[in-house]
């Protein structure tokens, strides 16, 4: 049988379409300069093409650092309310339902039932630089009443519905209450570059916080804490090889009743699980850190403070039988979330040596303050030197007349003391000091080869304004 001629070419251009097709040849589609094109072959994960079907749950794991923050909540405040972002790329999972979030965590003492809510969502910004992300889309996928015991490694915070994640930048919302507090226990992050603020920040003690309070002004924090973000095997796409891993299990925790603010969601929770107890994974860091109560995260104090100290003064000069008398003095405190800080002064005493001497005085100073541990939670030894002005009156039963060239007379302040801290803002102060006159005239005896001079025992409180200053 013999075919046209025509008809053989028009054969061989239909096989060779055929066995062409595979490589997918098609013409060239321009695209605008910001158009991203995700085709399939972007997906490199996907649960129904995935061979391991016993696996239930995949984990994505954000941070391997190993620093010691109080984010996304500080145990030292018994109310706070944080917001975190974690970014999309990050995360590389087009769609799925998160089941959980995990986060890591350093427990020195323990503290019972915090209450814990947590809402997720997706935001388009990817920091807090303008402050908070007002999401009224949020699905609230916890509220429960929580235990965090001595050693615990791991806090999971089980999703009582899922959340159908999108493949955005991941909004998590959490609000904390409870009436324990205690500077040994600490989340695990990750630093971020500075100004990255991927963390915002409210804490207080007198009450509770709504789900959302636009007044608060939030503090800025670039430390961002280490997770592993449970997603259901079920639906699940992703542009990364992720890990299949078995959802945390525990003992039951109460729940509480919902609050107004929640809103009704539309997805029918398959299953409620509990947190989880204490874990036996270590992740090397040093336990003696933790309760010791260092914290290097973020600045414990803020800028500015108010103190109020009473003395005991003990006068040192040219007459004997010095008898110690108190004093007060008032103090303004600036750049006190540094180690070096500075203070102003004000204040009044009395002096004495027994049925020969006394004076009434003021007295005005600066002085430099250095903490040797600034960041500790417990508290800090500290150094100060300084000097200012002192004022004194005239005062003497010595017969005859005394000179007194001047009642002003300059002076070098040096001590050194502890602090105690009660909190963010409160904290109580022992010193000791000295208070080298520049002259010899404050009893109106210039004798010797030594100044006048005045000890001080010194025990006060110093109240910090706002709730530290976050790096």
């Amino acid at each position: 049988m013999k075919f046209h001629p025509a008809l053989k070419v028009w054969v061989l251009l239909l096989f060779v379409s055929f066995a062409w097709q595979g490589d997918k040849i098609f013409a060239e589609t321009p695209f605008a300069p910001d158009t991203l094109m995700l085709e399939t072959d972007d997906i490199v994960f996907s649960s129904e093409d995935n061979d391991n079907d016993a696996a239930e749950f995949y984990t994505v794991r954000i941070g391997r650092g190993e620093k010691l923050s109080g984010s996304p909540f500080n145990f030292l405040w018994k109310h706070s309310l944080s917001q975190s972002v974690y970014l999309s790329d990050e995360i590389g999972v087009l769609s799925g339902r998160l089941e959980g979030i995990q986060y890591r965590i350093r427990i020195g003492s323990p503290l019972h039932n915090v209450h814990i809510t947590m809402w997720v969502g997706e935001m388009a910004r990817d920091n807090f630089i303008r402050g908070w992300e007002e999401n009224p889309s949020m699905q609230q996928v916890f509220d429960g009443r929580v235990d965090f015991l001595t050693g615990q490694n791991t806090f999971f915070v089980p999703f009582e519905m899922p959340y159908y994640y999108k493949g955005g930048n991941l909004l998590v919302h959490i609000r904390k209450s409870g009436e324990s507090l205690t500077g040994e226990n600490f989340f695990i992050t990750t630093e971020q570059p500075l100004g990255s603020v991927r963390v915002l920040r409210a804490q207080r003690d007198n009450e509770p916080y709504n789900i959302f309070e636009p007044e608060e002004i939030g503090m800025q924090v670039n430390d961002l804490p280490n997770v592993n973000l449970f997603f259901s095997a079920i639906g699940l796409e992703a542009t990364r090889s992720l890990e299949a891993a078995a959802l945390p299990v525990a003992e039951p925790a109460e729940r509480p009743a919902r609050h107004q603010e929640t809103r009704p969601q539309e997805i029918t929770p398959d299953r409620t699980r509990p947190v989880t107890r204490p874990s036996d994974r270590d992740y090397g860091l040093s336990s003696a850190n933790a309760r010791m109560g260092l914290i290097i995260s973020y600045d414990l104090r803020n800028d500015f403070s108010v103190g109020l100290d009473a003395s005991l003064n003990l006068y040192d000069g040219d007459y004997i039988n010095a008898i110690v008398l108190p004093g007060t003095h008032l103090s303004f405190g600036f750049l006190q979330s540094r180690p070096f800080s500075l203070s102003w002064s004000l204040g009044i005493g009395r002096v004495e040596s027994r049925d020969i001497f006394h004076a009434n005085l003021m007295h005005t100073g600066v002085d430099f303050k250095y903490r040797l541990t600034n960041n500790f939670t417990y508290g800090s030894p500290y150094v100060r030197a300084g000097g200012g002005i002192l004022y004194h009156t005239e005062g003497t039963s010595i017969e005859g007349p005394l000179s007194f060239d001047d009642n002003l007379i300059p002076f070098i302040n040096l001590g050194a003391g502890y602090e105690w801290l009660f909190n963010e803002n409160m904290s109580l102060l022992l010193s000791f000091g000295n208070r080298q006159m520049l002259s010899d005239d404050l009893d109106g005896l210039e004798h010797g080869k030594y100044n006048d001079r005045i000890w001080t025992l010194d025990l006060g409180f110093k109240y910090y304004f706002g709730s530290g200053r976050r790096r």
